[in-house]
């Protein structure tokens, strides 16, 4: 394209609300670039030890290494599994507990009885 000498007659006028910076970059061979290699080891500022207060296959991981948790944050899901078996084999106990404590007040309150009305009877 070739542009007149006269060349702010071709072309519209330029409004200033369209005007964008240029960002200009000089392309070279790769030869004239230089390779920097640097040894060492990235450290996090920060190291969070976890613990969980039930034991248990992890299922699901809710965060990435680098994202930031707020307090109370899901970051793992354990699978329930075996604390949910747990639960219902300590429930299980509990009402064989309630029924014998049942059972002991009353089988108390039978002998209490006896006794109150037989004093000298004999209680097996």
């Amino acid at each position: 394209m070739q542009i007149p000498r006269d060349h702010t007659s071709s072309f519209p006028p330029i409004e200033k609300s369209s005007i964008r910076p240029v960002i200009a970059t000089r392309v070279g061979s790769p030869e004239e670039f230089i390779e920097r290699k640097f040894t060492g080891q990235a450290k996090p500022s920060q190291e969070i030890n976890l613990a969980f207060r039930v034991e248990g296959p992890l299922v699901a991981l809710h965060v990435d290494v680098g994202d930031v948790v707020n307090k109370g944050g899901l970051v793992v899901k354990i699978d329930p599994r075996d604390y949910e078996v747990n639960l219902r084999n300590v429930q299980g106990s509990l009402q064989r507990s309630r029924a014998q404590a049942t059972r002991a007040q009353a089988d108390l309150q039978r002998l209490l009885k006896v006794q109150k009305e037989d004093p000298g009877a004999t209680i097996h």
